[in-house]
């Protein structure tokens, strides 16, 4: 059976997650409710994953999916991207609900878009707004293009242990 687009981006998005993250992972399946099950194999455990990708607007979408005439896109500032990231927290706070076989929730979400990258995020972090939501990490997969290895860049932005300051989703405004 062919893949979907959708699922197609989703299984890269998972990949690079995996690959990037700082504990060995397993996929064990890519399903709907959540897109992916992985194993934890330092303790075990059974991660499940809701995938989702940040683009700055429709536009930049449809131009990178190769669904538009336009070979540019007019001009893109982060604020805008930080607004678009922030209404898809709230769209996928709820995601999970009864959701019960695994034992930890991770929204995974890959920034499609190709112009921002880690410091983005991070110069703008406070502006990150969180609503409540059941996830235990949440995390932006970006390409850092002065790397080798593409999709490498990691930015958790909730997490149950943090201690530090600067990230902005382990408090709610």
């Amino acid at each position: 059976m062919k893949k979907s687009e959708k699922e197609g981006l989703e299984e890269y998005a998972i990949k690079y997650f995996i690959t990037a993250y700082p504990r060995k992972l397993r996929s064990l399946r890519h399903l709907d409710k959540p897109d992916f099950t992985l194993l934890d194999e330092s303790n075990q455990s059974k991660i499940g994953v809701e995938v989702a990708h940040l683009w700055h607007d429709k536009e930049e979408a449809k131009i990178l999916l190769g669904r538009s005439e336009k070979i540019a896109h007019g001009i893109m500032n982060a604020a805008d991207l930080i607004r678009a990231l922030n209404e898809l927290l709230v769209q996928k706070a709820n995601k999970i609900i009864g959701f019960k076989e695994h034992d930890k929730f991770f929204l995974v979400i890959r920034v499609a878009s190709p112009i921002f990258d880690k410091s983005t995020f991070d110069m703008y972090e406070d502006d990150i707004i969180c609503p409540a939501n059941d996830y235990d990490e949440i995390w932006l997969v970006l390409d850092d293009n002065n790397k080798k290895e593409k999709w490498t860049e990691l930015k958790e932005i909730k997490s149950d242990n943090i201690t530090q300051h600067g990230l902005a989703c382990s408090r709610a405004k």
